[in-house]
């Protein structure tokens, strides 16, 4: 585990041992799990919530076990339930909300990787599900249905991660996170004077349109944005 967020740390490209090599406890790798608190402090807008450990330890595991059943694809459907059935330690919150986007953020890259390496793998199905119930970090994936309007509103009362979720919808014109009152103005105040800078969104605003557009080695890599 320690050798997984140095990795994804440094430049995304992590390696994973194979099914039935356990990872190293991500609760021994509390300095490296911290790490990604502090970076994302420098690079998010201030007012971010608190950090919470336990969230954050969380998320990483699941993310580390998520990439390794992408990549070590002899595991089946069978299989796939200890990576995503683990329940988060804490109830949804801004903090919490925060502190699992530390690492689930990656999700739609995973998905996307796992899309490219191998269509129609029921894995993608129990990726979306698992990250339909976390909005702040599924920006730009193919959910089945709008994200829970109440789940959004939670965090959207934090300045700072309303921006970083405007900012989400912009960069991936997820015309399906449109709709709540506090987004819409979120990512008007983003496009400013210049609706050009994203032009889907823009029309989508301007038409009040919140629907879903059709839009042999001990290790394996993968690259993780």
């Amino acid at each position: 585990m320690r050798t997984f967020l140095r990795q994804l740390f440094e430049n995304g490209r992590v390696s994973v041992p194979f099914a039935g090599q356990p990872f190293e406890p991500a609760v021994e790798c509390e300095a490296e799990v911290r790490a990604f608190d502090r970076s994302a402090r420098l690079e998010f807008p201030p007012g971010l919530p608190a950090f919470d450990l336990h969230v954050a330890i969380w998320a990483a595991e699941r993310l580390a076990e998520i990439s390794r059943l992408i990549v070590a694809r002899v595991a089946g459907p069978d299989e796939f339930a200890p990576a995503f059935s683990v329940p988060c330690p804490a109830a949804p919150s801004q903090a919490a909300d925060y502190s699992a986007d530390l690492f689930l953020r990656h999700l739609p890259a995973l998905r996307t990787f796992t899309e490219r390496l191998s269509p129609g793998d029921p894995l993608l199905a129990e990726i979306v599900r698992f990250a339909a119930a976390w909005p702040l970090s599924s920006v730009g994936m193919k959910l089945a249905a709008p994200p829970d309007a109440g789940r959004v509103a939670g965090f959207a009362k934090n300045s700072a991660l309303l921006r970083v979720y405007a900012d989400r919808i912009l960069a991936t014109e997820d015309i399906s996170r449109l709709g709540i009152p506090a987004v819409d103005r979120a990512v008007r105040d983003a496009l400013g004077a210049h609706p050009d800078l994203c032009p889907v969104i823009a029309r989508a605003l301007n038409a009040g349109n919140s629907a879903c557009a059709p839009c042999g080695t001990r290790e394996a890599s993968a690259q993780i944005p």
